[in-house]
Parts: C-alpha cells; structure tokens; sequence
C-alpha cells in the first residue's frame, strides 16, 4: 500500500497550532472528526489508544517528528493524517 492510496490533500494540516506532542496528537485526531473519517466515539477511543501507545513507548524518532499510531477493532481500514 503507497501512503498516497492512504492520505489525500484535506488530510495534510500544512500549519498545525499545536506546539507539544500530545496536543499535536489530539489537533490530527480532530481534523480526522472534522473531514468525518471518524465519528465523536471513535475520536476518544482513537485518543484513548494512542495515548496508551505513548506510554507505553513514545513514537517520537527525534528532531520534532513522531509516528503515533494505534489499533482499534472499530477501524477497518488505514487512516492517516499527516501535520507540520
């Protein structure tokens, strides 16, 4: 699977306020909400996940960049969001 099948241009937040890891997290996990990829309910489970995912083990590989990613049995498919 190429990561262009997975991200079109409304999923790409060029200019994201968030400046902290976590809040930078939740701001991609509500553009997701925001274009419908995912409903209210599934937004907390997904920011329930990735926040367990992160304490268990940062996703950040250094210089301001992270990969945060998580499971849920309610997704059936890939989603992605990307932000600078």
């Amino acid at each position: 699977m190429k990561l262009s099948q997975l991200i079109s241009a409304d999923q790409i937040l060029p200019e994201m306020r968030a400046q902290d890891h976590w809040p930078a997290i939740v701001e991609l996990v509500e553009h997701l909400r925001f274009l419908g990829r995912i409903d209210d309910t599934l937004e907390q489970e997904i920011l329930g996940s990735l926040k367990i995912r992160e304490e268990l083990v940062s996703t950040g590989i250094g210089s301001g960049v992270a990969i945060p990613h998580a499971f849920s049995e309610n997704v059936d498919q890939v989603i992605a969001v990307l932000g600078r």
